[in-house]
């Protein structure tokens, strides 16, 4: 794995956005749907107390336009919404991320 999927990759909320996205096939998504369902797989994966409020903050200032700078989403602020950018490079990360996902279900 090269050092910019992997840096994508380390944080679990990354994984889980395009783990999510992947599954909506290009179709654009609400930052606060997004942001739903990252909540729910974080308590589905016993990471405690999860406070919405910092999910949708760190989705929406950091982890958004952390994936959209390497170019995998696009993401409107104006618009609050989000979709997964599909090309035929995108194809090994959507691999790498079900790899990564496969392994912190374990």
């Amino acid at each position: 794995m090269d050092d910019a999927t992997t840096g994508l990759l380390t944080n679990h909320r990354r994984r889980y956005v395009l783990s999510y996205l992947d599954e909506r096939a290009g179709e654009p998504v609400s930052v606060d749907a997004l942001a739903s369902q990252v909540i729910a797989r974080e308590l589905v994966m016993g990471s405690g107390s999860v406070d919405p409020d910092s999910v949708e903050v760190t989705l929406a200032h950091v982890h958004l336009p952390k994936l959209a700078a390497a170019g995998v989403i696009e993401y409107d602020r104006d618009a609050a919404t989000v979709r997964r950018r599909l090309d035929d490079t995108d194809v090994v990360l959507e691999e790498r991320t079900a790899r990564v996902l496969e392994g912190s279900s374990a």
